[in-house]
């Protein structure tokens, strides 16, 4: 768990970008922000789909601006969590056509969808104390934008909740993700995370 990197490393009011290495190919680049306190750590991460771009976007206009100065606890921005994926404009890894959330926790000595998800997990979302995955509908599909949060009676769901209410979602889902899901998997971790649901059609608005 945080064998590649650890945020106690990483002094107060400062910002890093960072990599994963998964392989001799593949890097994962994210980005620290470490506020006046190590934790709270939210994470927060996109394009676990190749071809959904509306949260790679805005991860990378939100790093931007905020300022380290001002900011309690840490963030963990991941704005392309499926590199081999958004590079080829894909929903699913070129290689072995695996669905990244479909796979998680993953596997280390699985193909190259579960080894991705497995170094995502160890890495980034068992050292966080929250969790917010943006998604969008992919290149074949169009929606209004809503935000998903676990159904279930565990502390870590509501707060879930609650974190659904407070990102000003008009449309908000209790979902019971299946097996594989990113979110189903953290919550077997008392992780309390959000999925927001964005536009879809490969396209960006402000």
């Amino acid at each position: 768990m945080g064998s590649q990197w650890q945020i106690e490393s990483l002094a107060v009011h400062t910002r890093h970008a960072l990599h994963l290495s998964l392989d001799p190919f593949t890097e994962i680049p994210f980005t620290v922000l470490v506020g006046q306190t190590h934790t709270p750590l939210a994470l927060i991460l996109a394009g676990v789909h190749g071809d959904e771009y509306e949260g790679p976007t805005a991860i990378l206009d939100l790093a931007a601006e905020i300022d380290v100065e001002t900011l309690t606890g840490s963030i963990l921005f991941v704005p392309f969590a499926n590199p081999a994926a958004f590079a080829a404009g894909t929903r699913r890894h070129p290689v072995d056509k695996g669905d990244l959330n479909r796979s998680f926790p993953g596997d280390p000595a699985g193909g190259p969808t579960a080894q991705l998800a497995h170094l995502l997990f160890q890495e980034f979302v068992l050292v966080a104390n929250c969790i917010f995955s943006l998604h969008g509908w992919s290149k074949e599909a169009q929606l209004l934008p809503y935000a998903e949060y676990p159904e279930s009676s565990t502390e870590a769901a509501r707060i879930s909740r609650e974190a659904a209410y407070a990102l000003g979602f008009h449309y908000l889902h209790p979902y019971q993700w299946p097996a594989g899901v990113l979110g189903n998997a953290a919550g077997a971790y008392q992780i309390p995370i959000v999925e927001g649901e964005e536009i879809g059609r490969a396209s960006c608005r402000e």
